[in-house]
């Protein structure tokens, strides 16, 4: 069926979303981001709190600052805090509907512990109860399409406050253009991530990358789940090296599709890992595919791997006759959760 013929299935537009989200990144960086009263000698942790599609954020947020913080950044995506929050925790609260229980949880526990809490939402409840430091984030259909909302601020905030130090308006600059350039291609009929979504539709796709991108990846999981509403799963390499490959090895199958997350910037020893792997998946019958990060800054690479991997999830949606936007599932479980 041709793509004009499926696009019948995306009653929402999330084609139209993706078009545009390029722009996002540089709305983002526009929203407020103070943070008075905070410096690298009061802060000695962060912590990143949300769940699902604002959680992503989170994780993704904990990769890019690995090597560019001299404090430990963790995500929480549950109800409880680690009792080492105190005043000397900077805790970002995420909640894109504003209405999340996990993260209004958090909140409360956070305040009674004494840590520096600043909370995003669009709205709802996290806003009625967050302090001045708010920052409001713009209406779009699912949170988790609002990625660069939920990114771009906290990283402005973090450089506000001295944290952060390296050069961030070049990154977030290249990371929009480097999306720009992406979006017409991604859009048209002929591009890589039409390719690999035909490749995984009717498959059980397997998702890999480095530590560094295990964000990426897993965010791909996701959006093959709540767009496709299709079955993944992902590791990163080398873990997966110490236990999974066993599994590969001993079994020949044709049931599987494999999506390598390739980034120049990984270790050269993973990089022979992964040429190992490959070939030895294409040896037990499993077809391999790779995505390659674009852009010069870790924030364009990251972005630009989130953005084609997206798009994948989302000719998949298609591919498998279901339309990407709804999530049913959750909105059913959500509604269970407040009898």
């Amino acid at each position: 069926m041709e793509l004009e013929e499926l696009k019948k299935y995306d009653k929402n537009d999330m084609l139209g979303a993706l078009k545009i989200f390029p722009m996002q990144i540089e709305e983002a960086a526009k929203l407020r981001a103070d943070l008075p009263g905070i410096t690298q000698e009061n802060i000695s942790n962060i912590i990143i709190a949300g769940v699902g599609g604002s959680g992503i954020g989170g994780m993704l947020l904990k990769n890019y600052l690995a090597d560019k913080l001299e404090m430990p950044v963790i995500c929480l995506r549950d109800y409880s805090v680690p009792l080492f929050a105190g005043k000397n925790t900077l805790a970002f609260i995420v909640s894109y509907s504003g209405d999340t229980e996990e993260a209004l949880a958090v909140l409360q526990q956070l305040r009674l512990m004494g840590a520096y809490t600043i909370t995003l939402s669009k709205g709802g409840q996290l806003e009625k109860e967050s302090s001045e430091y708010y920052i409001k984030l713009p209406e779009i259909k699912q949170p988790r399409m609002a990625i660069g909302y939920l990114i771009i601020p906290i990283l402005i905030s973090l450089r506000k406050a001295g944290l952060l130090k390296n050069n961030l308006d070049t990154e977030i600059k290249e990371c929009a253009e480097t999306l720009a350039q992406l979006s017409e291609y991604l859009a048209d009929d002929d591009n890589i991530a039409m390719k690999i979504a035909q490749a995984l539709h009717n498959k059980i796709p397997l998702i890999y990358s480095s530590e560094k991108f295990s964000s990426t990846a897993y965010r791909f999981v996701t959006q093959i789940n709540e767009n496709a509403k299709q079955f993944a799963f992902f590791h990163t390499i080398p873990e997966q090296n110490h236990n999974e490959i066993n599994a590969i090895d001993a079994n020949k199958r044709n049931d599987l599709s494999a999506v390598f997350i390739r980034d120049l910037g990984d270790h050269a020893r993973i990089k022979k890992r992964i040429e190992y792997f490959m070939s030895l998946m294409i040896k037990k019958g499993i077809a391999v595919h790779e995505v390659h990060a674009r852009g010069t800054g870790l924030l364009a690479r990251m972005f630009s791997t989130i953005y084609i991997c997206d798009f994948i999830s989302y000719y998949l949606a298609l591919l498998n006759n279901v339309d990407p936007m709804p999530v049913d599932a959750i909105t059913k479980l959500k509604q269970h959760m407040a009898e």
